[in-house]
């Protein structure tokens, strides 16, 4: 038998992320697990020499 602790769920706020943090929920719920979400920034998208 699978013994889940933890479930790590990326989230970028898109609806992809959503559907994979309402699976993740579930998922989390059925096993008992701690469920722990990231969300990470690429710096190299923005200007750094830009503040806003």
């Amino acid at each position: 038998m699978i013994n889940i602790q933890n479930i790590l769920c990326p989230v970028d706020y898109s609806i992809y992320s959503e559907k994979a943090l309402n699976y993740a929920i579930e998922f989390a719920g059925k096993y008992g697990a701690k469920l722990l979400l990231i969300h990470v920034l690429d710096i190299r998208v923005y200007d750094i020499n830009d503040p806003d």
